[in-house]
């Protein structure tokens, strides 16, 4: 399903967007990248006044919390990458953003319907020279061949190599999940002999899908991505 270079992109028609609501074909479209590669990218699902409203506070917050010594950060320090909590100000939760038309619609014909959002975070990377060891977001024993979760990621600003971007691995949602993760402090890492196996391969994934964070190795101070 993916191209050479990354997953399926679509770009929703304005009649999509005007009634929030996906033809047939998209939605075939989005199933089926989804089902082969764990991922599928909608480019214009979101409004970019609400992603600038969401960045300018959350820039404003990510830098109290990187002045606190004691900020936690994913997989150690050496990765610039934080948990950070998006705001819950009326004024700044987003219908598009914890409850986008599109990614439910998508949802309900995955886990069936009233799908239920049970996390709202986001990861923050801030400039370093380290990554994330490869892994799952979500573990847990469901059968294999059934998606138990998804994840909704949204940027609020455009990321790449040079700014910290996700590193996913297309279909690996197929190959890994119960039993193939390390167990320790973070348990969540994928055992490396899997990661070796896998190194050739183009990969991604529903909420057992493989990835890690890069560094922000640029000039700017911080990348965030809102997760459902």
């Amino acid at each position: 399903m993916s191209t050479s270079d990354g997953p399926v992109l679509i770009a929703l028609s304005p009649s999509e967007l005007a009634t929030k609501t996906l033809t047939t074909q998209t939605l075939q479209r989005a199933l089926r990248a989804l089902h082969a590669d764990g991922l599928v990218a909608l480019t214009n699902a979101v409004s970019p006044t609400h992603l600038d409203a969401l960045d300018a506070t959350m820039q404003r917050d990510a830098a109290v919390l990187a002045a606190r010594p004691g900020t936690h950060h994913n997989f150690g320090a050496a990765t610039g990458n934080i948990q950070q909590e998006p705001p819950t100000t009326p004024a700044l939760v987003f219908g598009d953003v914890v409850a986008n038309p599109f990614a439910t619609a998508i949802a309900e014909n995955v886990l069936g319907p009233k799908p239920v959002l049970r996390f709202y975070s986001a990861n923050t990377a801030f400039k370093a020279g380290g990554r994330q060891p490869v892994h799952i977001d979500l573990d847990c024993p469901f059968p294999g061949e059934m998606a138990f979760g998804l994840c909704v990621n949204v940027c609020l600003g455009d990321v790449g190599v040079e700014n910290g971007a996700t590193e996913v691995w297309l279909g690996s949602h197929l190959g890994t999940g119960w039993g193939s993760v390390g167990r320790g402090e973070h348990a969540e890492a994928i055992d490396e002999g899997l990661v070796e196996e896998r190194r050739k391969d183009v990969a991604c994934g529903d909420a057992e899908f493989d990835g890690c964070a890069e560094g922000d190795v640029g000039d700017d101070s911080l990348r965030a991505v809102v997760e459902e």
